[in-house]
């Protein structure tokens, strides 16, 4: 499932930094809860189920640039 520039995986779960090898992917339970939640006309439910989905991207994608950063050369990058 492709929404805006993330790929959704068919996992259970989606923990910041666990299991996700590519930060832009989620747990399409994120988005099954944002869809229930607006079927359901429960607006509330799906901005906090949205924020919390957007809150958990967000993590996922910090945490691969730390990673990222943290393996990468300074120096190297620098050309110094």
């Amino acid at each position: 499932m492709v929404h805006g520039r993330h790929e959704c995986q068919g996992e259970s779960s989606a923990k910041p930094g666990a299991g996700n090898p590519d930060p832009s992917t989620c747990s399409a339970d994120e988005h099954m809860r944002i869809i229930e939640a607006l079927d359901a006309g429960d607006l509330h439910a799906a901005l906090v189920a949205m924020h919390e989905h957007l809150s958990e991207l967000e993590a996922r994608v910090v945490a691969q640039v730390r990673k990222r950063a943290a393996e990468e050369d300074l120096g190297a990058v620098l050309g110094v």
